[in-house]
């Protein structure tokens, strides 16, 4: 009959050597193992073109043209257009959490105290400042909130309300500039 040979009693009624050596090789397995785990991943960081990448990137300008509007705007956003009422959206990539939209729309509206977003931001004067402001020659109001997380352009020219908005996630100082020269540089058809 063949006795069943298992669990830390076999080991040890083996003899020393054996359980010394059995021993032995868990240990080198458990060392090397985490020897293995705690190696970095081989490979290669070129910090110099990644940055030359992204001032390059970050420098060019690409113009866009509608059917309302035309503007200059940095190579760094991922644009979406929608060409039904002209709307389009510049999103801001890796580090950038700006958020811009450029709707241009012919409504029934006369009077920028007709649309919804002044009357809100009105309502709500402790949140927004507001003053006037000249979008390609036409008269306009700017409101920024006061934790200058967002800034909003409307005007209206030629029975087309154009709205500007950007909203951003960051205590960027430069953004109402940015905002301002984004605007001033609107061609509106």
């Amino acid at each position: 009959m063949i006795e069943k040979k298992e669990g830390l009693g076999y080991l040890l009624l083996m003899g020393k050597k054996k359980w010394l050596k059995t021993a032995g090789v868990l240990i080198v397995i458990i060392l090397t193992v985490i020897w293995m785990g705690s190696k970095p991943s081989k490979g290669k960081i070129i910090l110099n073109k990644t940055e030359e990448k992204i001032e390059k990137k970050t420098t060019e300008q690409q113009q866009y043209s509608g059917k309302f509007f035309d503007f200059w705007y940095d190579n760094k956003y991922s644009v979406r257009a929608e060409e039904n009422r002209e709307k389009v959206e510049l999103l801001g990539g890796k580090g950038d959490s700006s958020h811009w939209v450029i709707v241009a729309q012919e409504t029934g509206i006369r009077d920028l105290t007709e649309v919804s977003g002044v009357q809100f931001r009105r309502l709500n004067r402790s949140d927004y400042q507001e003053k006037e402001v000249e979008i390609d020659g036409a008269t306009g109001l700017f409101f920024k909130k006061m934790d200058k997380s967002e800034f909003l352009a409307l005007t209206i020219k030629d029975g087309k309300l154009i709205t500007v908005a950007l909203t951003i996630n960051s205590n960027d100082e430069t953004a109402e500039q940015k905002f301002i020269d984004f605007v001033n540089r609107i061609e509106i058809k």
